[in-house]
Order: C-alpha cells, then sequence, then structure tokens
C-alpha cells in the first residue's frame, strides 16, 4: 500500500470517529433535555395524591366545594372550618345517589394529605430533600 492510500483510509476513519461522536453528543443532549423537562414537571408525590382526590371531588353541583379546593393552599380560618364541614357532609351524606364510595373515601383522605402537603412544605423548606412523581416519557429509546 502506497502511503496515499494509507493517508485516505486513516482520514475516513476519522471522519467516521467525529460523525459517530457528534451523533453521539446529539443524542446525549436530547436525552438530557427530556430529563430536565420531566423533572420541571414533577410536583411532590403527595401533592399530586392530593390533586387527584381534590379532581375526584369537584363536581359542577358543589361549587361552593369546588371554590375552596381551588383555593386549598390560602384559605382563612372560618374558610377552613366550613371546608371541613363540606367535606364531612360528603362523608355521611349516604342517600345520595351522586356520591360513591370512592368519593366518599376522597373526602375523608383529602383533609389528611392536606395536612402531610403542608408538613412536606415545611420540611422541603428546612432540608430542600423531597421525594416526587416525575411524569413518564413520552419518547421510546
Amino acid at each position: 500500500m502506497t502511503i496515499e492510500i494509507v493517508l485516505i483510509i486513516f482520514l475516513v476513519l476519522v471522519i467516521v470517529s467525529l460523525l459517530f461522536s457528534l451523533w453521539n453528543r446529539t443524542k446525549q443532549g436530547r436525552r438530557i433535555t427530556d430529563i430536565e423537562v420531566r423533572l420541571s414537571e414533577a410536583v411532590p408525590i403527595s401533592v399530586a395524591y392530593r390533586a387527584s382526590l381534590i379532581k375526584k371531588l369537584t363536581h359542577v353541583h358543589t361549587p361552593e366545594l369546588d371554590e375552596l379546593m381551588t383555593r386549598i393552599d390560602n384559605l382563612s380560618g372560618v374558610e377552613e372550618e366550613r371546608f371541613a364541614k363540606l367535606l364531612q357532609e360528603r362523608v355521611v351524606d349516604v342517600d345520595d345517589p351522586e356520591i360513591d364510595d370512592e368519593e366518599r373515601d376522597a373526602a375523608l383522605i383529602l383533609p389528611i394529605m392536606n395536612r402531610r402537603v403542608r408538613a412536606d412544605a415545611i420540611v422541603i423548606g428546612k432540608i430542600g430533600v423531597q421525594v416526587v412523581l416525575v411524569p413518564p416519557s413520552n419518547k421510546e429509546d
């Protein structure tokens, strides 16, 4: 083999290596971006669970309770008492056909989860550590 052929083969290998490296970095960059996006959407598990309970309890026929749930983190003392009373009515009103067992359970659990969310917020504020629910990736690699 002549020196020219060896140089050409060497250059081709260098170019292929550079292209592969560039492709790999681009793929890693996309993965990092995907992870960053998913983490930006992460919420503490207690908050996610509370949101699912609120969703279960939200109905057109209960506008007062629905309105209070939209401001669940900013209720006054009087509103907290009214909120607790409305939830208790959901638990004990067994004759209402629009309230199923899941909704009764949600009304029973929501005050407990709300306290957990508040306690978690204090811990997160003090130590900065939290357990989060990260939405799954929409992409398959």
